[in-house]
């Protein structure tokens, strides 16, 4: 999980990229992706403390 930061914000680009096309009507999400952002915006709060506890090296 050293990788924990980078990843995150390739995650977090994707998801502003992601938005900006949907709010501008190129991008229409299938039912596969409506779940996985879905899951996504329930889990930033896990997300965040695992990666908080990987930094520490705990994980």
């Amino acid at each position: 999980m050293e990788n924990f930061p980078a990843l995150a914000d390739d995650a977090w680009e994707w998801w502003g990229a992601a938005i900006d096309e949907s709010q501008e009507g190129r991008w229409v999400r299938d039912d596969v992706e409506r779940a996985v952002v879905a899951d996504v915006t329930a889990a930033p709060a896990a997300f965040v403390a695992f990666g908080e506890a990987a930094a520490r090296g705990c994980v």
